[in-house]
């Protein structure tokens, strides 16, 4: 699912969300916190995964127009973990930290395409925080 921030408007996206289809299915609440995925592009999207029990027909329709379902093709990426606040700069050292040890390693890898990933709530210690920077890679 993904979200724009667009002139700084706010979703409220921690915590079960709220949705309902179109259909006589009831509401269902789907919890949306781990993994937050962004990238550091001008768009400033946020997407959050599903369950895998869910398809693109299937899963509930959102309440905020703002939130759009989108299909993401199946792909190979490289990770690494760190702890502490997420933000772009310290993502920034760890996608280049990455990219230096995949480069080494001879693998091949499309690093203008890196995303971040958080799996904590905003109060969560830093030091206890898990994050991820992803990178596409071909094997």
């Amino acid at each position: 699912m993904e979200a724009a921030d667009r002139q700084s408007e706010k979703i409220a996206m921690t915590g079960p969300v709220m949705m309902t289809d179109n259909t006589e299915r009831s509401a269902e609440a789907v919890d949306m916190t781990a993994p937050v995925l962004m990238n550091e592009s001008k768009a400033r999207t946020m997407s959050f995964l599903l369950p895998a029990k869910y398809t693109i027909e299937t899963a509930p329709t959102p309440t905020d127009s703002r939130v759009q379902l989108a299909e993401m093709p199946e792909r190979v990426e490289a990770v690494i973990v760190f702890s502490g606040n997420l933000s772009t700069e310290s993502s920034r050292a760890k996608m280049e930290e990455l990219k230096k040890k995949l480069e080494e390693m001879h693998i091949q890898a499309d690093a203008s395409k890196w995303t971040m990933a958080g799996y904590n709530p905003p109060f969560c210690l830093p030091f206890m925080k898990t994050n991820e920077v992803h990178i596409p890679v071909t094997l």
